[in-house]
């Protein structure tokens, strides 16, 4: 839902002619300061792939999300209570403040402008405790270093990359709308698209759905529709979600085989020719951005252990202290099996879901080591439990 945001900044900067462009260039700067050459900071995985931060905006502690796919924000509430002055962006529901330090532990921007809104009502973020954001706008100033596998991410002057071991892959960024890394993604072969490092995003990959006609017929004819959804966004319109799998998708010198992707309504403001890379794609690498020399440096690493095609076809949203049915994908085992949109999932292996994170949720869901699931569900008949096969979905 960061995306609300972006489209924000977006339909500001791109009113050529309009006041709001100057009101928003001035609100789009910071100076940077690190506590030695080096600052490394514990994070946490809240949900299936959020990373869980403290950051210090002025003199008050805030949990809050990183987002290399997002822009910084602090919650109306916190805001106000922080007594921060706020500017107005005409016709729209978000605000900006300048705050005098956002820092995490010793890696500090001064002067910022974050977006103020109500970002816990809003991006659903009040299960997590969660105030705010941290994104590219702050990250930028730093060479940023994010290890999935350690659980950290590091912060170091910036200063250009080099390969220096054998599983090191660099590639060249660009950077869009208006501090978002890119890189250049290659899939079947022959269709360049920007690809965003997203570490907001679950799945490895989302395709715009226009570039589901860039498949070879055989593979579109495979494609799975779900019912509900797997990726959306809160715009009016379509949230049409198809699974397939591309023959090979190519980013610098790294060549993957046999991927699984989404194809997702993405917002329209980001064009076709971009796609989203994110967690379940990045949990195999460390990865370094550093957005004043547009590098990435993808280091391997021993990664986590996900599909999204081996599986029992299930997507859960929590709500409250509910697990819910949102997404099937069509003539999945869970389908099959009788399922439906908006069942209510008590149990899964026997344990209540009410004990569960979300974390501990998708592990059973995309960990392929994990070949059944039993699940005790509520529907419109009442309670009833099921194990289920996973299986290849395509």
């Amino acid at each position: 839902m960061k995306w609300i945001l972006i489209l924000v900044f977006a339909t500001v900067m791109m009113a050529c002619g309009d006041p709001r462009v100057k009101m928003v260039a001035q609100f789009m700067g910071g100076e940077p300061e690190l506590d030695g050459e080096e600052v490394e900071v514990p994070f946490s995985i809240g949900g299936s792939h959020i990373i869980n931060l403290t950051a210090r905006f002025n003199d008050r502690d805030i949990p809050i999300v990183l987002d290399t796919g997002g822009m910084t924000i602090l919650d109306s509430a916190l805001a106000d209570s922080m007594k921060l002055e706020l500017v107005e962006i005409p016709d729209e529901s978000v605000h900006l403040a300048k705050v005098d330090v956002v820092a995490l532990d010793g890696a500090s921007v001064h002067g910022l402008k974050a977006a103020v809104m109500d970002f816990s009502g809003m991006f659903g973020m009040s299960k997590f405790g969660l105030g705010g954001m941290i994104g590219s706008d702050w990250l930028r100033h730093f060479q940023t270093t994010f290890d999935y596998e350690r659980g950290s991410v590091m912060f170091r002057q910036p200063e250009k990359l080099r390969a220096k071991l054998p599983n090191d892959h660099l590639l060249d960024m660009t950077i869009v709308m208006p501090y978002f890394p890119t890189v250049e993604t290659v899939f079947n072969g022959d269709v360049t698209l920007k690809g965003i490092i997203d570490t907001g995003l679950h799945y490895g990959f989302v395709l715009p759905m226009a570039q589901l006609d860039n498949m070879p017929p055989e593979q579109r004819e495979k494609a799975i529709d779900a019912e509900g959804w797997f990726a959306k966004w809160p715009f009016p319109g379509p949230n049409r979600n198809k699974l397939a799998v591309v023959d090979e998708i190519r980013l610098g010198d790294i060549v993957l085989n046999n991927v699984p992707v989404i194809f997702a309504d993405l917002p329209s403001f980001t064009g076709d020719d971009r796609l989203l890379i994110g967690k379940y794609f990045l949990d195999d690498y460390i990865t370094t951005l550093d957005y004043e020399h547009e590098q990435v440096l993808l280091r391997e690493a021993p990664g986590m252990s996900q599909s999204i095609v081996f599986s029992v076809g299930l997507n859960l949203t929590h709500k409250g202290d509910e697990w819910k049915v949102c997404g099937l994908w069509q003539g999945c085992p869970a389908q099959r099996a009788g399922i439906q949109l908006d069942d209510i999932v008590l149990a899964i292996n026997g344990t209540p879901v009410a004990e569960l994170t979300r974390h501990e949720v998708d592990r059973w869901l995309v960990d392929p080591e994990v070949k059944s699931i039993e699940l005790r569900v509520r529907g419109a008949d009442g309670e009833r439990t099921m194990l289920l096969e996973k299986e290849e979905l395509l």
